[in-house]
């Protein structure tokens, strides 16, 4: 155990600091957002990013199906020329975009049990993962931005 006996969690960056303007929230959910937002930055691992952004999505809907209808319903308001690009190229080949990324995104790399497993060594999947990022990535910032009320300036 790193630290020293009594020292429980992951050793902490001493030089990560919020983005400017952006102070640590009191609210519980909108911390824990954050930071895995924060981790999933950090992440050096496309299927793990990709599950880190998912992660932000489930602080907020525990079930699948509120996940999925979530992401379903959000997926209109989304902004981002990239993100919009991909789930217009999703839009020609899935009947359910919000399934599609949590089975085939989200539980893919969580879960090495389900139908559907994302293989790391696999270019096919990194590669459409890579491309699914964008989309996830958008649907976290939206979730923290618009509600959980955290703003700053994200670099697109």
């Amino acid at each position: 155990m790193r630290g020293g006996k009594g020292c429980y969690g992951p050793p902490l960056r001493k030089d990560y600091h919020l983005p400017q303007g952006i102070h640590s929230p009191s609210d519980s959910k909108a911390r824990i957002a954050l930071a895995l937002y924060r981790e999933a930055l950090s992440v050096q691992n496309i299927p793990y990013e990709f599950l880190g952004y998912c992660k932000i999505i489930n602080v907020c809907y525990h079930t699948t199906s509120d996940q999925i209808t979530w992401i379903n319903k959000t997926l209109p308001q989304l902004t981002d020329r990239r993100a919009r690009d991909r789930i217009s190229e999703l839009s020609a080949m899935e009947n359910d975009i919000g399934d599609y990324l949590y089975h085939s995104g989200r539980c893919a790399v969580a879960h090495a049990s389900t139908t559907r497993v994302v293989d790391p060594d696999n270019p096919d999947d990194v590669f459409r993962l890579s491309a699914d990022m964008r989309v996830a990535r958008a649907l976290a910032e939206y979730l923290i931005e618009n509600q959980l009320g955290i703003t700053w300036e994200l670099s697109r």
